[in-house]
């Protein structure tokens, strides 16, 4: 059953990576969309994301729901349509693969919530993690090799997802109770609850920006897409390593864990937008890639460990994932791409000051 697991997990990351740079490349290249079109699109993706997983959370969370085997299959088809379709319908098709990936990231997490999935959870993340790393890495020599490559790649992985899912189809999601209905929310272990959330928030919106908005500050700065994908993968390569070392270790956190993240993340987002030579950027994706492996690792384990619903940890990761683009759309639509990536660093730095004054507000029955 893990098998199958590991290996959908691998594809889907990996097909939505290579996705992602890809449009962003597409958009930028071919289309000539701006800067705000190109946020947008990270935008209407997230915002489907996120609004699916806490719907889901709300009224079906944890429950066996067979058919979110297709959902790989049906993503990979809208991810190879987009090479066909105008920019409009391409914004609508993203909230459509933003459903998809709502129900099946969730649903798959909770075979991971018994004790024999909390063992092999260390594997998953870097399953998970390895195919964003090759995807990104593939994603510029694919679109430098023909365009329309990376999205027919998609399909393809997308369909071999399915195969290998339909192998679980009768496999209950876990040995251990429903999420649904066992939560612990008063425990005084969820008193961290709130840091852990925010952190992994704050970090996805720096990843989303750079993301969606770096690949067209990259070519206008005369990076190939070749290197471009290669600065991304570092970012995840690094990600990934962290991931290693995280393998079997619990929650990690230390009385100034909240705002030195904070600060990392700033900064990664600064030297991102600031950075002209290729070292620059390749620092602050290694300083992102590290801060954020302990983010999500710190958050994937609270919410599984406490019976509490993956739908949030990953709703929060999507808004984070759309909040970004859209931040640094907007900004770099009136005062330059460059420029939109350091106000997002000044704007993660003072959130991140705020609720550290606010933190004991926020700590303890927030679950």
């Amino acid at each position: 059953m893990f098998t199958s697991i590991y290996l959908s997990a691998f594809l889907m990351d990996f097909m939505n990576s290579c996705v992602s740079i890809a449009l962003a490349l597409f958009l930028a290249d071919m289309k000539g969309s701006s800067s705000m079109t190109i946020g947008l699109a990270g935008f209407v993706a997230g915002f489907s994301y996120t609004a699916t997983t806490f719907l889901k959370a709300r009224f079906f969370s944890g429950a066996n729901r067979s058919w979110f085997i297709y959902t790989p299959g049906i993503a990979g088809l809208i991810y190879f349509s987009f090479f066909f379709v105008p920019v409009p319908v391409i914004l609508v098709f993203l909230l459509l693969a933003g459903f998809f990936y709502g129900i099946y990231w969730p649903t798959v997490q909770y075979f991971f919530s018994g004790e024999e999935g909390m063992k092999r959870l260390g594997v998953f993340n870097l399953c998970w993690s390895g195919g964003i790393i090759c995807g990104s890495f593939m994603a510029g020599h694919l679109y430098a090799y023909d365009p329309l490559a990376p999205f027919a790649a998609a399909l393809a992985m997308g369909l071999a997802a399915m195969a290998g899912l339909y192998m679980i189809k009768e496999r209950p999601l876990s040995d251990s109770s429903s999420p649904a209905e066992s939560r612990d929310r008063g425990n005084a272990a969820l008193s961290e609850i709130g840091e852990v959330r925010i952190l992994s928030f704050l970090h996805m919106t720096s990843v989303g920006a750079i993301m969606f908005l770096f690949p067209k500050l990259g070519l206008e700065r005369g990076f190939s897409p070749q290197m471009i994908g290669i600065m991304f993968a570092t970012l995840l390569l690094f990600r990934f390593l962290t991931f290693v070392l995280l393998r079997g270790k619990g929650i990690i956190l230390r009385n100034h864990t909240f705002i030195i993240s904070c600060l990392l993340f700033s900064l990664g987002s600064f030297f991102t937008g600031k950075g002209s030579h290729p070292s620059i950027i390749f620092a602050s994706m290694i300083v992102i890639g590290v801060t954020g492996a302990f983010s999500y690792h710190n958050s994937l384990i609270l919410h599984l460990k406490h019976n509490l619903p993956t739908e949030i940890h990953e709703g929060i990761i999507g808004g984070g994932l759309f909040l970004g683009p859209l931040i640094a759309g907007f900004f770099g639509h009136i005062a330059g791409i460059q420029a939109a990536f350091q106000i997002l660093g000044l704007i993660i730095i003072v959130a991140g000051i705020f609720f550290s004054f606010a933190r004991p507000l926020i700590r303890g029955r927030i679950a």
